[in-house]
């Protein structure tokens, strides 16, 4: 009998340490594993950030290139034709990161995806540059291809005009006559938006007819 009630104490000993054991293991060491695993992902995950962006306003005057007495009825250009443009850059504000100067480029195509000319104007017959004081090119397009654009530095309170040049050159059959198209240009600003991808801090749209 003394046997008997032995093995049971022990049974309910047994028992007793179990009940207790899993509820630790229930109680403290699931969450606990469970709060490593979740700072272990979050550490993981990719850290992200937003950088502002300066605010730099465009405007382009005139807005309108005036090609129609270029193309004529056979859509045809006879002589080399240019219609200019003058673009003014206003910054109303610098990025805080950027310590009142920044580095911004004039582009028909920030990101390699936007399209700043319609097919129709994307003829190795068509050219857009910035035309310099000095009298250089910093082509924005040329031989039927997108170029990097125009970069430039601009600072805080600075107004900064630049001449925007575009040309046909004479050919037959290339651009046809009495269309409307519409010209879009960028202002692409580095190390600013989404983690300091880069990010397009305005736009302005020229329309040119034939």
């Amino acid at each position: 009998m003394k046997d008997a009630t032995a093995i049971l104490a022990i049974v309910v000993v047994a028992i007793a340490v179990g009940v207790l054991a899993y509820a630790y293991y229930e109680g403290y060491v699931i969450p606990e594993r469970i709060a490593q695993e979740k700072v272990k992902w979050q550490m993981a995950q990719p850290t992200v950030t937003y950088i502002e962006p300066s605010d730099i306003r465009m405007e382009a005057d005139p807005t309108v290139l005036n090609y129609t007495a270029a193309v004529n009825a056979s859509d045809d250009v006879a002589t080399q034709t240019w219609q200019n443009t003058t673009i003014t850059f206003t910054v109303k504000e610098i990025s805080p990161s950027k310590g009142g100067k920044t580095t911004v480029t004039l582009t028909l195509n920030p990101s390699g995806e936007e399209e700043g000319l319609p097919t129709e104007l994307k003829q190795d017959e068509f050219e857009i540059y910035v035309y310099g004081v000095d009298g250089s090119k910093t082509y924005l397009f040329k031989d039927g291809k997108y170029t990097g654009g125009y970069t430039f530095d601009i600072s805080e309170n600075q107004i900064k005009e630049l001449t925007l040049a575009t040309t046909m050159y004479a050919c037959q059959d290339v651009f046809e006559d009495g269309k409307t198209h519409t010209i879009t240009l960028y202002l692409y600003e580095p190390g600013v938006g989404l983690n300091g991808a880069g990010k397009v801090i305005d736009y302005i749209t020229l329309t040119l007819t034939t």
